[in-house]
């Protein structure tokens, strides 16, 4: 009796050569690929929020002083964002806020010193002397330094942060497609990327923030830390699953080479515990056939 080079059954090609077969095998929507999507579309509003809002790091200072005899409270709160600041100062119940961009802050700061430096002689002549001139210099110049060092700290976090909501949106359609049937390589890992970014974005703009004893962070910096925590918890639950918990194994039948349609007579010898993997004895036509048979990444292979 002479072999064909390979005998096709349905959807799946079994090969008696040493030539392997790789066919796409449509798997369900399961639960945990919903509930990882939907951190991900929660890690993208939390990223996004955290962007566009100014408290990533707040400085709160509250003093009693008295005034024309009465005792008055007066108190100062800075929000220092990723590409702005706002300063609002209270004295009583009378509170003035006022908001800067953080670049446009420095290149007022550059311009004054720049300014102060070219009438050096007016000031000295004027009746200041010199070393308070170089005093105010030096002080003007190191509050400019602290600002572009902010904006510096602030615009690498925006890059970092928005490059990963941009991954997080890549993960996001590549978990809808697998939950439809279109499954891709390690798309249920896509998240990681996304929460690596972010949370790496955080971490370096943190180091290069001027140092503040001051500051504590804001509510702005730990949305997007949150963010990062659950783009990472989204995309390592699938591989904490298998690792620890191997018998949630998905509904139905483990992975076999032939259909359900098949008229071939399918024998199982052997199947591991997830119903990933089995080796099987196929009878066609007086032929047995020994078939391996692997599923993984929503592909199958004979």
């Amino acid at each position: 009796m002479q072999l064909s080079d390979s005998v096709v059954s349905g959807d799946t090609t079994i090969h008696t050569g040493d030539v392997h077969n790789t066919t796409v095998v449509q798997q369900p929507p399961s639960t945990l690929g919903w509930v990882n999507l939907g951190l991900v579309v929660v890690a993208i509003i939390l990223a996004s929020v955290g962007i566009m809002t100014d408290a990533w790091v707040v400085q709160e200072e509250t003093v009693t002083v008295e005034i024309f005899g009465i005792e008055t409270t007066v108190s100062g709160e800075t929000e220092t964002g990723l590409d702005d600041f706002s300063s609002t100062s209270c004295i009583g119940d009378e509170c003035e806020t006022m908001t800067d961009d953080l670049g446009d802050a420095h290149d007022n700061c550059t311009a004054n010193i720049a300014d102060l430096k070219k009438s050096r002689d007016e000031l000295t002549g004027a009746g200041f002397s010199t070393v308070e001139i170089t005093e105010t210099i030096s002080q003007a110049e190191a509050q400019c330094a602290i600002v572009g060092e902010t904006a510096t700290a602030g615009l690498t976090g925006i890059i970092l942060i928005s490059l990963g909501v941009v991954a997080l949106l890549g993960a996001g359609t590549l978990l809808v497609m697998s939950q439809l049937g279109r499954s891709f390589p390690f798309s249920e890992l896509s998240p990681l990327a996304g929460g690596v970014l972010g949370l790496a974005g955080v971490v370096i703009w943190w180091l290069l923030l001027p140092d503040s004893d001051d500051g504590k962070l804001g509510w702005s910096a730990w949305l997007a830390i949150t963010a990062g925590a659950l783009a990472l918890l989204s995309g390592s639950s699938p591989t904490v699953q298998r690792l620890y918990f191997p018998s949630d194994r998905p509904p139905g039948i483990g992975v076999r080479a032939l259909g359900e349609e098949e008229r071939e007579k399918e024998f199982v010898i052997r199947e591991s515990l997830t119903g990933d993997q089995s080796l099987s004895l196929i009878l066609a036509d007086d032929l047995l056939r020994l078939a391996n048979v692997e599923r993984s990444e929503g592909e199958t292979k004979v």
